[in-house]
């Protein structure tokens, strides 16, 4: 898509000149609208489709003022919450995923439904482990096992998580699972648990954005 051009001198080529150059390169050239006044250009963004992102306003000037869309822009902002590290954050919370999913466009929730589906088997996976180590040291009093952990830390080498030993105690005694499942942003462990699996830098291993996410993100 041909947006512009600026010769040399600086001289910006108008549009008759476009669409030339846009035929000679092979390529489409950006469409052209007549609007009377600025209010007329606001009412016809509030009613295009996602396909159609907005439109850009050409002063003589050369100034440019974008304007995007209604639904572009809802959209965008329900595509904000759709991030791995967004989307870790309103687990932890608890919060309501099946009413944000219903909200997304539907070419968008594989990615929603791909990021949920690795964040509940790490989830799974990190509880597993803590379960696993929990019964291997069921024979050892609460004092022998915090001397163990102490003097042997190559005993718990293999794990797949770091801090999963961490819990152990707090497993065997059966509140684990309720301390896990508290959303009381004041108890921590909740986060603390889940951050054994944060997303970096919105990295997340075994989740590659979708064309449609792609498109969006770029845009921001």
């Amino acid at each position: 898509m041909l947006l512009g051009i600026i010769d040399i001198y600086g001289l910006e080529y108008d549009v008759d000149q476009l669409v030339r150059e846009a035929s000679y390169l092979g390529t489409r050239c950006v469409k052209t609208y007549d609007f009377a006044d600025m209010d007329s250009i606001l009412k016809k963004a509030e009613v295009l489709d996602l396909s159609e992102e907005g439109y850009v306003i050409r002063f003589k000037s050369g100034i440019r003022l974008k304007i995007k869309g209604d639904e572009y822009v809802r959209v965008h902002k329900i595509i904000s919450f759709a991030t791995p590290l967004a989307l870790w954050e309103t687990m932890v919370k608890g919060d309501d995923m099946e009413g944000i999913r219903k909200e997304m466009p539907e070419e968008m929730q594989k990615d929603f439904d791909t990021i949920i589906s690795i964040f509940e088997t790490k989830l799974s996976a990190f509880i597993a482990e803590v379960e696993v180590l929990t019964e291997n040291m069921k024979l050892k009093s609460d004092k022998e096992l915090g001397l163990f952990m102490g003097q042997h830390p190559e005993a718990f080498a293999g794990c797949k998580f770091k801090t999963s030993k961490s819990y152990i105690f707090t497993m065997r005694s059966g509140e684990f699972h309720e301390k896990l499942n508290d959303l009381d942003p004041k108890k921590l462990m909740r986060r603390k648990v889940f951050t054994a699996f944060k997303p970096k830098a919105n990295y997340l291993e075994g989740y590659t954005p979708s064309s449609v996410m792609n498109r969006f993100n770029d845009n921001v």
